[in-house]
């Protein structure tokens, strides 16, 4: 499990450094948040990583993932979960990078998210 220093960056600008945690351990990579042969929920990110034969179009979409764009994360439960952003953090790992930015997202903000969505 990859161990990832992660910036913080203020929701106003999403290019902005802001607070740091330090080595902050994501369990996302060993989640499956995406789709195999149109059942959706069957592949991790691990597989992924394991196996881009195999797994060739979240592979292409993990590699073309920018960077420059901090994942998204909403601290619910006592834990950070990913609401945009798991190709990039793919990416930074398999990359070997020690960092990636990240903004995080309140709760209050979840029902703007979802009037943009539909």
């Amino acid at each position: 499990m990859a161990r990832l220093e992660l910036h913080c960056a203020p929701l106003h600008h999403p290019r902005s450094q802001g607070c740091r945690w330090s080595e902050l351990q994501f369990r996302h990579l060993d989640l499956p948040y995406w789709r195999d042969g149109g059942r959706p929920f069957q592949i991790t990110p691990a597989q992924v990583k394991a196996d881009p034969a195999r797994y060739q179009e979240q592979y292409k979409r993990t590699m073309v993932a920018d960077l420059a764009h901090p994942l998204d994360l909403l601290f619910r439960n006592d834990r950070w979960v990913i609401l945009d952003g798991v190709h990039r953090l793919l990416k930074a790992d398999v990359l070997g990078l020690s960092q990636v930015r990240v903004r995080p997202v309140s709760a209050a903000m979840l029902p703007l998210i979802r009037q943009m969505t539909t």
